[in-house]
């Protein structure tokens, strides 16, 4: 009994080959999409983590703007949880003949070390380092020169090295967006490394930091996080009252040597900290400032994700986290729509073997005997397209996704391993999609005799559907429209089943394609029609008027078109329920408006604002963060003091935190006068943009620069990881729409096939009994497509407002080829499927199809 059982079997695999594939590949895409979504973030992340704690990568560091003094040393070594710090130096510079600025640290020996890619780290003065992102400019043993700003010479003894080899840094990871620079066009284009003793001054700048509770803790894990806030808030508390005696200390230390430079009457810089006290020569003597001063000493505490230049391990968490969760909603939904039309293929399976089911009965089998063939059957097709799922989805997409969205990071491609949580969960689903339906219905059908079992299931009885009692529309109905309006309401679960299948498909397609609009659509909105300037400039604090005239020539050149004068000020913002510290720039003008450099827009009517007397203007993700409407107030922290401010207007932004204010109601809040101390600057030329940023920079009165090439650049990384899920996720709708269309079409077709034959012999031709079938598809198919671009739509809303990042907005509209290529994909597959159909109805034995078993 056993061997003719495992006959059956096989014949039955044999003679329904075609479902037994498309159930294959609709378990297949199901657990592909699933795990491969799933474990991409987790390769990511685990890779992520396995590399920073290879490099013993910091957890928080205290950036002194003065140094940090002795009794700052001791302080920070003393801090709750402490159990590693290291003291460094940096100092930004530039390229000799070039606007390249490279970031120089000296060497670490136990904290955010560097990989080495090439060569060797430095060991002498005059050796260095060099990032790995210049081995195709440079080669080793190659000397490299560095340029110097006019106003203050480097902190470095030497302006020449010699490469010794090329490095990684564990803090600086993409290789495409550096970060901002005090040097060269703004933007750092590289960083080195020299030893220790190559600094001119033994002050360290920064403070590099591991905690005893952090160790071995997911860096991307809320717990990490948590207890990250937490010692940084202590560190903050620690370091806030350090200026007025570390300023003392740096004042005491300048008299001192300025008296013993007096007698030496010797030419040579010397510096005090970061500061550089002076060079003058008058008639071969040293001239000093008559004000031996410094500035009033900042300390910033900032996390590995927030430090200078970590640009990349926020776009890296981004990867992470906005491919989990694209994974939690976008496979759910393709795994509802490939279960129900899985479930559906295996319930008309158990029914076309009916009369078999009769026949074994008949024989002496029992229903575990019969069962068997048909969970056989389930679990082969199940488990085949749950194995291919489980090695596409562990390696195949991992690979695409993460090959792709890490070929600008300097880290390793993650090695891809198994996930078996999330595999096991995938299986069972699929192996329930295709065993449990076949036991619910045996073991219904089962309770019939043999006699009724081998009777063909009765065909289900017409009766009056709603549209034949609107006698006005049902009377001009032709015959055929009547039989097809029957016919739907008829087969009630073969019209839900196409219906929610063309859905499925279609509002995956839609989401899928409309995410890839909005996301592209974010460079050109923002740096296009609102935001039109392309550098900023910010002054120094004390410029001379020799400085204000160079730099007032370069803003009055060809290579600028328009320039305006503003007030900027950017402060550091913590939200409650986002995970880092938000960014904020604050402008203000005594104008109206910042037109025609910025163009703050409503975000509903996209109409200019003009800026409120009594309250500001914040942008929309900014608002979002805050919970915050028109109307209502929040508390902004500047500088260890607290404002209230009013939101007058929500503006349209998609990248950043911006709030735009009126002179006046600066004073009002701050009760201090907003002084110009910065300028947005338009380029005559795109191209021309970091030659002109190198130009400012390099002129004493400049503080600082920045460009909005960099952050282009970081929207382009955001854009890119969701732009490549999306690709992958539209390839997996395409597929999961023709196999669901497929089988939907051979299900109706099995099912009809002695009425097709009925048409046929009553003289249908073949294009006619063709739509007899397959007009119903159309007018479901056609309905699902409907109700799918308004899904599609709503699922797209629901996504980009889940995956985006906390600076980041995409753009609410879906662009018309968002609609029309799903609903062109669906009509495409319908239209191959008609001519599928045609010619299984030519080819249509009509005596086989009528013959009756009784």
């Amino acid at each position: 009994m056993k061997q003719t059982m495992g006959k059956v079997t096989r014949r039955l695999i044999k003679k329904s080959l075609g479902r037994f594939l498309s159930i294959v590949l609709l378990t297949m895409l199901g657990s592909m999409t699933l795990i491969g979504l799933k474990s991409a973030g987790q390769d990511i992340n685990r890779s992520a983590n396995e590399y920073f704690e290879g490099l013993s990568t910091m957890d928080l560091a205290v950036i002194g703007s003065q140094g940090l003094g002795a009794a700052d040393e001791e302080e920070i070594r003393e801090a709750p949880g402490v159990s590693e710090v290291e003291f460094g130096n940096f100092v930004d510079t530039g390229l000799a003949n070039s606007s390249s600025a490279i970031r120089i640290y000296s060497a670490p020996r136990k904290l955010s070390k560097f990989e080495v890619v090439r060569g060797r780290m430095p060991s002498r003065e005059d050796e260095i380092a060099l990032t790995d992102r210049y081995r195709g400019k440079y080669k080793i043993g190659d000397i490299v020169e560095f340029s110097e700003k006019s106003d203050n010479l480097m902190q470095l003894k030497r302006h020449a090295y010699k490469i010794t080899g090329f490095i990684n840094s564990s803090e600086i990871i993409a290789d495409n967006t550096l970060g901002p620079a005090n040097a060269g066009s703004g933007a750092l284009s590289g960083y080195a490394v020299v030893v220790k003793s190559a600094f001119k001054q033994n002050v360290p700048v920064i403070a590099r930091i591991r905690f005893k509770d952090l160790k071995d803790v997911d860096r991307f894990g809320d717990s990490y996080t948590d207890k990250l806030k937490k010692h940084s808030k202590e560190l903050e508390k620690l370091v806030s009252d350090n200026a007025p005696a570390r300023k003392v200390e740096l004042e005491r230390k300048l008299r001192a040597e300025y008296e013993w430079r007096l007698t030496r009457s010797n030419t040579s810089d010397f510096y005090v900290g970061q500061t550089n006290i002076g060079k003058n020569h008058i008639d071969g003597k040293v001239a000093y400032p008559s004000k031996l001063s410094v500035p009033e000493p900042e300390y910033h505490v900032y996390t590995f994700r927030t430090m200078p230049g970590s640009d990349g391990v926020k776009m890296l968490r981004n990867m992470s986290f906005g491919i989990g969760k694209v994974g939690n909603v976008f496979p759910v939904v393709l795994y509802l729509v490939a279960a129900l039309v899985t479930v559906a293929n295996m319930t008309r399976f158990v029914y076309e073997e009916r009369t078999n089911v009769g026949v074994m009965k008949a024989l002496g089998y029992t229903e575990h005997d019969v069962t068997k063939q048909f969970v056989t059957f389930g679990l082969c097709s199940g488990g085949i397209g749950s194995f291919l799922g489980v090695i596409l989805g562990t390696y195949g997409i991992p690979y695409i996704l993460c090959s792709s969205l890490m070929a600008n990071m300097t880290m390793p491609i993650p090695a891809l391993k198994f996930n078996w949580t999330i595999v096991v969960i995938a299986v069972l689903l699929s192996l329930s999609c295709t065993v449990m339906p076949v036991l619910a219905i045996v073991h219904r059908e089962f309770k019939a005799n043999a006699a009724q079992l081998l009777l063909p299931k009765p065909p289900s009885s017409s009766s009056r559907i709603l549209l034949e009692r609107v006698k006005f529309i049902w009377k001009r109905m032709s015959f055929i429209q009547k039989v097809t309006a029957r016919n739907i309401f008829r087969y009630k679960q073969r019209m839900l089943m196409t219906i929610f299948g063309v859905i499925g498909s279609v509002a995956l397609l839609c989401a899928g394609l409309g995410i890839s609009s909005s996301v592209n659509d974010i460079e050109g909105r923002q740096f296009g029609d609102l935001i039109k300037y392309d550098v900023v400039v910010t002054k120094s604090d004390e410029i001379t008027n020799d400085e204000q005239i160079k730099l007032d020539k370069i803003l009055k050149s060809s290579s600028v078109t328009r320039y305006e004068d503003v007030y900027i000020k950017q402060i550091s913002q913590q939200i409650k329920g986002v995970d880092d510290e938000q960014d904020i720039t604050i402008m203000a003008t005594s104008k109206k408006s910042f037109a025609p450099l910025i163009d703050i827009k409503t975000k509903a009517l996209h109409k200019s604002i003009t800026l409120p007397k009594n309250g500001v203007v914040i942008t929309e993700k900014l608002a979002k963060l805050l919970g915050v409407s028109k109307g209502d107030t929040f508390i902004l922290n500047d500088g260890g003091k607290t404002y209230t401010v009013r939101v007058s207007e929500i503006a349209e932004m998609y990248a950043g935190h911006y709030m735009f204010v009126s002179d006046d109601y600066y004073s009002q809040v701050w009760g201090e006068t907003p002084a110009a101390n910065s300028y947005l600057v338009k380029v005559n030329e795109k191209s021309d943009i970091a030659n002109v940023a190198s130009k400012f920079m390099n002129l004493g009165g400049v503080k600082g620069v920045a460009h909005n090439l960099n952050i282009i650049e970081q929207v382009r990384g955001v854009s890119k990881s969701l732009l490549t899920v999306m690709f992958v996720l539209t390839i997996m709708s395409t597929l999961l729409a023709i196999v669901i269309l497929y089988n939907l079409t051979n299900i109706n077709m099995v099912e009809r096939i002695r009425e097709i034959s009925t048409v046929k012999v009553l003289g249908f031709l073949n294009k006619e009994a063709t739509m007899y079938l397959y007009r119903e598809t159309i007018l479901l198919s056609i309905i699902g497509i409907g109700l799918g671009l308004i899904s599609g739509k709503m699922l797209h809303d629901f996504i980009i407002a889940y995956v985006a990042p906390s600076h980041v907005m995409f753009t609410p509209n879906i662009e018309l080829w968002g609609y029309i290529v799903p609903s062109g994909a669906v009509i495409g597959i319908l239209f191959v499927l008609c001519v599928y159909v045609n010619r299984m109805i030519r080819k249509l034995n009509m005596l086989d199809a009528l013959k009756s078993v009784d």
